[in-house]
């Protein structure tokens, strides 16, 4: 009976230290991280300008509303390599803009990004800007079954040819689709995505069938699917690629780290070039 009282008495210790421990173990200070700048800037020769959108970061132990404040009252500057040009602050738009005449985007040029505020070091950020993709597109066919949801809805898959008639050892795309057409009646356009993601690393020469999906009703009408090939830049890829592996809803996931090309701050300054094609469906 002893030996039982005198093990009890031992494990009764045993957990009231291992409290003990962990209770010493909340105190831990975390350091603190001050805010950083966090800019978003695409630029391509398509666009009909360039916009940058400027914020600070919200450290996670710093703060309990994560939000992203602007930054309205920076200096920012987009070098292409002659000419130091400046972006204006657009209130309205909640963005730093430059015009299409103002700023020439050229295939195959180095762009760099300045910014400067009195809060932080300056920003800094270079890219290229990709060629234009050239592509052929066919249609192949398509098959149907019933939605697991509604039974008055169908999933559909077109299998379409995708042809990069312009390869190289190793490039970056993104690739999406929309179709237009009837619902009861009505003019409707509705995006479809390619099956296992829209960002591909593409070696050599490339020709593959693509597969695109959409669920709709049977009294939609689609006769026509439009295409977008965008050749991008390495950190545009990363960028997007990330996005797309985030998880965002369950606790328990690996977290997914956006990545980031910027110096003395956070986000991407990135480049893209796009050509769109339609193909009928048959």
């Amino acid at each position: 009976m002893k030996k039982i009282i005198i093990k009890y008495i031992a494990f009764i210790l045993l957990i009231s230290i291992g409290l003990v421990a962990c209770e010493k173990d909340s105190n831990i200070e975390v350091p603190k991280e001050n805010p950083k700048l966090v800019s978003a800037c695409f630029l391509s020769p398509t666009a009909d300008g360039t916009d940058l959108k400027l914020t600070w970061s919200a450290p996670i132990f710093n703060t309990t509303v994560h939000q992203m404040p602007l930054e309205k009252n920076a200096k920012v500057y987009i070098i292409d390599g002659t000419n130091k040009l400046p972006l204006t602050y657009s209130v309205s738009n909640e963005v730093y803009h430059i015009s299409k005449a103002q700023l020439q985007i050229v295939e195959g040029k180095k762009y760099k990004l300045q910014v400067e505020s009195s809060k932080s070091e300056t920003l800094t950020a270079e890219t290229i800007i990709p060629a234009a993709p050239k592509f052929s597109i066919s249609f192949q066919s398509f098959d149907s079954t019933h939605s697991q949801y509604d039974s008055q809805y169908y999933t559909y898959r077109y299998f379409v040819k995708l042809n990069i008639t312009n390869p190289e050892d190793k490039a970056y795309y993104r690739i999406t689709a929309w179709a237009k057409g009837y619902y009861n009646g009505y003019k409707q356009t509705v995006s479809i995505y390619p099956a296992k993601g829209q960002n591909r690393i593409i070696y050599g020469d490339y020709s593959k069938t693509l597969t695109f999906i959409i669920t709709k009703s049977t009294s939609d009408q689609y006769k026509k699917i439009y295409i977008s090939v965008h050749k991008v830049d390495e950190t545009y890829y990363k960028y997007h690629h990330a996005l797309e592996n985030y998880q965002g809803t369950d606790f328990f996931s690996e977290p997914t780290l956006v990545y980031s090309n910027v110096e003395n701050g956070l986000g991407v300054f990135c480049s893209y070039n796009v050509v769109m094609d339609s193909v009928d469906v048959k």
